[in-house]
């Protein structure tokens, strides 16, 4: 990065400077320099491997599996009949028995003793009260409980619906007097008070207006021996803290519309007591699913014994769902609605083996009732199949070598030769054979630099680099040529598909630049030397087209250092390199020792600078060994992982235009010109992979710029090139190849 205070300088001591006086300043609108402004919070990103997420499944499953293994083995304890009794006023016959349709019945027993059919019966209706008797007769095969359950169930009935939940008032059910006006404007909307007497409901809302109102007696023996069961302590303690008794004097207020079976109007022998009605505060606590249970009854002392039972229930309430309308307030929109399939249904539920121990008794029997239709050894089954292969997959992954454990590589293990150290390597992008920059381009950098600030000062478009769009540039095309140089073994190793994937590469990442690419020509050699780079003045010499303004790329098999003695002024960007590698025997291995090793895998490729000696007189003496020199196996469908996507050939072009590394001089010292480019935040360290973020330099403003095609990062991590750097290229162009 070029510091915008070094530039300012450089622009203020210019003697062509023609500006503002010294004691103008314009106010800065770069962000503060602090962590959170310059995003540089830290954060914490866990590196999930096998080796540290399969040992914390391990722990759950041994916390978890016992735990369920317990809970199967309690709800298979439970013993039960469900009878679902939906249109028992209707379809049972009257005055005598007769069988339950198909389905209508399912058991759960110990016992494998025989029973009888489960019967039913329908008694003559109740003019005065609306309600129609049906018995239900049932078999118990040996005697169960205590304690024993009742519970009644309801399917398709959306207690959950929004509208119904919040259809109450709870100071009304606090016991408190609510006035007329208030209850008029509350939640309880739509019902909330009488149209005809402008009198309260009592209760209020929906949820107590719909509520279940079957009469359930408790069982009786054929020998008319009644087994005693209570409505008292069905409720939870929670729900009694809601409801109290209330305050209200009977003539203030009017039974609910469907209360008025059992309360025509209220009077002081006829007038509900809520704060004691358990089975009322049960409906009132509504169910999250449309199909639900809710505790009925229960005996916590007395086993039931076994024999044949009859079950009678005085049936109010209609099997079907209600339909809510709040735009209209009349009771009548509380109707069954036969388009939906509900169902009422009862059963007895034994043995929960004390619902106060760990809540396993009541939670078992509703566990057992819900699941009741999937087979249980089908459940069980897929259940310990599924634990089986979770453990087996598990352990068969947590055995298995640590990523990047090249010890236990058989050819690598027992050899310590150079050629297996370098081939194990922490995989990264390799080495950038690129020159360092002459004094003269740097000249060149600085030059251009102070005139894009300028342009920029000035507000002129083709300086604002920030501002302006690939669009408003004119079209630069660059002639371009591939040349495939393999070796004999590997002369095939370039496909048509991949030359053409990478031109297309080439093209996509430098659009915002509007610079363009017209490919001229490719030509494929078979030339051991000249695929490792050993002559490389007789291949370009050779291979090379077009004048100094046309880029030609020479994609090698086996790339390699052209001249091991040079190596370290070839590559004198790694001599200031933190980054060290072991082999297998604890030896250190510098990137240098790397790059002049014959083959270098590390290497990557290589591009030359443009020269500012070279100008319209140039013959191709001076320049033929102008292009790019990359290594075949970074093209796109090469065999480099991460890094064969064409991303290196994007990166040395960069170089052929003039751009530098965005870690030039790989300092954070405030002023340095680093990349010449101002608006590539400064780098001290070249990137590795594809980090999720980087900062080498904490104390100066931005992030590394990792997804810049300029950093080392990995080919699926680069993105684009900034602005100015789109404008350094262009310059570059006009200034040191265009017409040469």
């Amino acid at each position: 990065m070029s510091q915008a205070a070094a530039t300012r300088t450089d622009f203020q001591d210019d003697p062509d400077h023609h500006g503002s006086d010294d004691g103008d300043k314009k106010k800065s609108r770069r962000p503060a320099n602090t962590a959170f402004r310059q995003q540089r919070l830290r954060a914490w990103q866990p590196i999930l491997t096998p080796r540290s997420v399969l040992p914390i499944f391990f722990v759950i499953g041994a916390i978890f599996a016992p735990l369920g293994g317990v809970l199967l083995w309690a709800s298979e304890q439970v013993q039960e009949i469900i009878i679902d009794y939906t249109d028992c006023d209707t379809l049972a016959p009257l005055s005598s028995t007769a069988a339950l349709p198909s389905g209508r019945v399912t058991s759960s027993f110990k016992s494998s003793a025989q029973t009888s059919v489960t019967t039913w019966q329908r008694n003559e209706t109740d003019e005065a009260t609306k309600t129609t008797g049906c018995s239900l007769f049932f078999d118990i095969p040996e005697p169960l409980g205590p304690p024993v359950f009742l519970y009644y169930k309801l399917t398709n009935f959306y207690q959950n619906h929004r509208k119904y939940v919040q259809s109450l008032d709870t100071d009304q059910l606090q016991g408190k007097v609510v006035d007329n006006a208030t209850i008029s404007g509350s939640t309880c909307d739509p019902l909330t008070t009488d149209p005809a007497t402008g009198k309260a409901y009592y209760p209020c809302g929906l949820i107590a207006n719909s509520l279940f109102n079957d009469s359930i007696s408790s069982p009786v023996l054929v020998n008319e021996e009644t087994y005693n069961m209570t409505d008292k302590g069905i409720a939870w303690p929670s729900d009694k803290e809601i409801i109290k008794t209330t305050k209200y004097n009977y003539w203030q207020v009017v039974p609910p519309p469907n209360w008025r079976v059992k309360y025509p109007e209220y009077t002081a022998e006829n007038f509900p007591d809520l704060g004691n009605d358990e089975a009322f505060m049960v409906w009132m606590r509504t169910a999250g699913l449309p199909t639900f249970s809710k505790l009925a009854r229960r005996n916590d002392t007395t086993a039931m014994p076994a024999g044949q039972y009859r079950l009678d229930i005085q049936s109010t309430i209609h099997s079907n769902c209600i339909i809510v309308n709040s735009t209209v307030r009349d009771y009548s929109v509380y109707r069954p609605s036969p388009g939906h399939d509900s169902r009422k249904l009862l059963f007895l539920s034994f043995q929960c083996r004390r619902p106060g121990i760990i809540l396993a008794g009541t939670w078992t029997c509703f566990l057992r009732n819900d699941l009741y239709n999937m087979h249980r050894i089908l459940r069980h089954t897929l259940l310990l199949a599924i634990v089986s292969i979770t453990v087996f997959t598990g352990s068969v992954i947590a055995s298995t070598r640590r990523t990047g454990e090249h010890e236990k590589v058989n050819t690598i293990q027992n050899s310590s030769s150079e050629e297996a150290q370098r081939q194990w390597l922490p995989q990264q992008r390799g080495v950038c054979g690129t020159e360092e920059p002459s004094s003269q381009l740097k000249d060149v950098h600085k030059r251009l630099s102070l005139t894009q600030y300028r342009h920029a000062a000035g507000g002129g478009v083709d300086g604002n680099a920030s501002l302006a769009t690939a669009d408003s540039f004119p079209r630069i095309y660059v002639e371009t040529w591939f040349h495939v140089v393999s070796t004999s073994d590997q002369a095939d190793l370039v496909t048509n598909s991949m030359i053409s994937s990478q031109f297309q590469y080439l093209q996509q990442a430098y659009q915002n630049t509007s610079i363009y690419y017209k490919l001229m020509g490719v030509d494929h050699s078979v030339n051991d030397t000249w695929a490792r780079n050993w002559d490389s003045t007789a291949m370009k010499r050779t291979l090379r087209k077009g004048s100094y303004g046309a880029l030609n790329i020479y994609f090698q098999t086996d790339l390699e250092v052209p001249d091991p003695a040079g190596a370290s002024s070839r590559l004198n960007l790694n001599a200031s390199f933190n980054h060290r590698y072991h082999d297998d025997g604890g030896h250190d291995l510098d990137e240098r020792d790397v790059a002049s090793s014959s083959p270098s895998p590390n290497l990557l490729g290589f591009c030359t600078l443009p020269n500012p000696e070279i100008n319209d007189t140039s013959n191709i003496d001076d320049y033929f060994n102008d292009g790019c020199n990359i290594l075949a196996s970074t093209m796109p469908g090469g065999s480099i992982e991460h890094y064969n996507r064409g991303g290196t050939t994007v990166h040395e072009v960069g170089h052929w235009h003039g751009l530098l590394h965005t870690f030039q001089d790989q300092t954070c010292a405030v002023g340095a010109s680093g990349d010449y480019i101002s608006d590539t935040p400064q780098q001290s360290t070249p990137t590795e992979g594809c980090p999720a973020w980087k900062d080498s330099c904490p104390d100066l403003p931005g992030l590394d710029p990792i997804s810049n095609f300029m950093d080392y990062s990995s080919d699926d991590c680069y993105q684009s090139f900034t602005r100015e750097q789109a404008m350094r290229m262009r310059s570059m162009w006009a200034t040191m190849r265009e017409g040469k």
